[in-house]
């Protein structure tokens, strides 16, 4: 894949996922998380003091969020180093499928735990967000499953490609 244009888009529309990503760990999660613990702070310009069970629901909340986020970057990174090997003209390879594999993976555990930790959140009545968190879930389980398909894809087009190599 020798066609420079559309690596520099693939390469810039991941570097943007990536600054949305840090938009939404260090602005989303912390204000929709105080949202769910404290509420709309009346009164006070500066807002209310947290207790130590509002510190603790928010701090668990966070650190959570932040580490389900972790794997989303990791992704990323895979991603725009498939971008690497389409650069060198090694898109249809083995090595290359095997990026597509660990990004299902990855998004597909990273999917489930957030899943899971949001369930138990709903349950705790911790958080008034969920459905929005259950939503970026499935979202991500079908971004997993898209990416297995690419690697299956990949991996039968890099056999092929080998073969017909071998062959002349």
């Amino acid at each position: 894949m020798k066609n420079r244009f559309l690596i520099t888009c693939s390469r810039v529309a991941i570097v943007f996922l990536a600054l949305v990503g840090l938009c939404i760990c260090f602005w989303w999660y912390p204000f929709s998380i105080s949202l769910g613990t404290v509420g709309l702070a009346p009164g006070e310009p500066g807002g209310a003091a947290l207790d130590t069970a509002q510190a603790v629901v928010f701090c668990a909340q966070l650190v959570f969020a932040w580490l389900t986020s972790l794997p989303c970057f990791a992704a990323l990174a895979l991603l725009f180093k498939s971008t690497v090997y389409a650069g060198r003209d090694e898109f249809f390879t083995g090595r290359n499928a095997g990026v597509y594999r660990a990004i299902a993976v990855i998004i597909f555990i990273d999917s489930m735990a957030l899943i899971a930790g949001n369930t138990l959140f709903m349950l705790l009545k911790w958080s008034p967000f969920v459905l929005i968190y259950y939503v970026i879930g499935a979202l991500g389980v079908i971004f997993s499953l898209a990416s297995y398909l690419a690697y299956r894809y990949l991996e039968s087009a890099a056999a092929i490609k080998e073969e017909n190599d071998s062959i002349i």
